[in-house]
């Protein structure tokens, strides 16, 4: 398997990471993470688990892309240094290279022998080369290399905004694992989500997964599970705190229930819900054994 060395995610999420062998579609948004995710897939190999990981980029330049991931704590240059990571550049390929660039690319990819691969984005090939060309490359070219030498390929995709369909529609289909990453936005408030609706040799227990984006890259947040507890009914009361309103509903409301509070603004609601909540305090904290 090959971990992503992001804790949750294999902990929680694909149990030890991704299969080996595989080719891995992650679509989003702009600005959903795709790249700074991917990126940590190979910084993290070699970093924690010493393996050869090579970047092709159609999107930016060798320079831009060290400069962007060192603000998340990720010094590509030490490890290409060292041999166990590759940058490739491919942001002026053209329709009229194409062909010799990705001959050069997989004899490239043949003679590293990288255990982690990932192209930035693949929709670019496939907008060059057309649908068919692009199933043959992933197929028969990259896929047979993956296979022979049990690598993990991410492949990005863009995912334009307000819309489903995912690169040129054929990426997904020719993929064994699929990663969504959505960028939500909620008023002043932003979310993002991860789904994997398709993920072959592997379960996912959740549909999604919510995470941040920090200055330490793609963090999860381990929201817990709800769980429902069934309650007796009962007909015992708790107090309101305030006698009178006790008197009227007849000792109180009862333990246990739902109770809306309802009015217009200024006629104390907030201040009657925390006295209300402070008495709960109170008594909780000395109960009527504790006093006598």
């Amino acid at each position: 398997m090959s971990r992503t060395g992001i804790d949750y995610f294999d902990e929680h999420i694909l149990k030890d990471g991704f299969p080996d062998g595989s080719l891995v579609l992650v679509a989003g948004e702009p600005g959903a993470g795709k790249t700074i995710f991917s990126a940590t897939f190979i910084y993290n190999g070699a970093k924690k688990f010493g393996e050869k990981g090579i970047y092709i980029s159609l999107a930016e330049t060798k320079s831009e892309f060290y400069e962007s991931m060192r603000q998340f704590g990720m010094d590509f240059e030490e490890f290409e240094n060292k041999g166990l990571f590759k940058f490739v550049d491919l942001v002026t390929v053209s329709e009229e290279t194409i062909e010799n660039e990705i001959e050069l690319l997989m004899n490239e990819i043949v003679k590293f022998q990288p255990k982690r691969i990932v192209i930035d984005p693949i929709s670019v090939f496939a907008q060059i080369l057309g649908v068919e060309r692009t199933r043959v490359f992933l197929h028969t070219m990259l896929g047979r290399f993956i296979k022979a030498y049990n690598s993990t390929c991410l492949l990005i995709a863009e995912k334009p905004i307000g819309t489903e369909k995912i690169g040129y529609g054929v990426e997904e289909f020719v993929v064994d694992g699929v990663v969504i990453l959505r960028y939500e936005s909620l008023g002043e408030v932003t979310r993002r989500i991860m789904e994997i609706p398709k993920m072959r040799r592997r379960s996912v227990e959740k549909p999604q997964y919510e995470y941040v984006i920090t200055q330490n890259g793609i963090e999860f947040l381990a929201v817990p599970e709800l769980k429902r507890e069934e309650m007796e009914y009962t007909l015992e009361k708790i107090t309101t705190g305030i006698e009178k309103l006790d008197e009227m509903l007849d000792g109180g409301v009862y333990k246990g229930a739902n109770v809306l509070i309802v009015g217009m603004t200024g006629t104390g609601k907030t201040t009657f819900s925390l006295h209300f909540a402070d008495t709960v305090r109170i008594a909780v904290a000395s109960p009527p054994e504790a006093t006598q």
